[in-house]
């Protein structure tokens, strides 16, 4: 059992007046106000164990994943592996997840799910003729096509360079 602290005794005290005279007086002896007062006296029940002071701190926040979520999410990755972040989350959004992407990635962080997140690399866009470019997300991988698509971004790279330079 924790031990009674002279705060406790004092509330006591307090509770035993106002049973006898009143809040209005007892606001006056105690110099306390009558909210802090009232409050007490809700809670006193008889003991003294009644008027400790009690956590205010939430049990869990507002906007925390469920657990249904969580469930989902440790899914998905399960039965794709090899899954990035970008991929994961449109899967989510399908399944009616309502969360954003960084909320994602720091439930991601905070289960210790380690994903693919790729590399971006600009392409021109198939599907959209009025868009140029558009971000392609590429998992990071040891196949032929990846290794051949960063031998191109590599090569593109040093011909910007290569372009400068010869400005110059």
């Amino acid at each position: 059992m924790p031990s009674i602290t002279q705060e406790m005794k004092y509330r006591e005290s307090l509770m035993k007046y106002v049973e006898k005279n009143g809040v209005s007086r007892a606001s006056r002896k105690y110099n306390k106000g009558k909210s802090y007062i009232y409050f007490w006296k809700n809670r006193y029940d008889g003991t003294i164990d009644s008027l400790r002071e009690r956590s205010t701190r939430p049990h869990h926040h507002i906007s925390e994943h469920t657990d249904e979520e969580l469930t989902l999410i440790k899914n998905l990755v399960r039965r794709n592996p090899d899954i990035g972040l970008m991929d994961l989350w449109y899967k989510l959004k399908a399944r009616d997840y309502k969360r954003s992407i960084s909320g994602l990635y720091k439930a991601l962080k905070r289960l210790k799910i380690g994903l693919n997140l790729g590399v971006s690399v600009l392409c021109p866009a198939a599907n959209n003729p009025h868009v140029a470019l558009q971000p392609l997300t590429i998992l990071l991988r040891n196949d032929a096509a990846c290794n051949a698509l960063f031998q191109v971004v590599q090569l593109v790279h040093a011909a910007r360079l290569a372009a400068k330079v010869c400005a110059l």
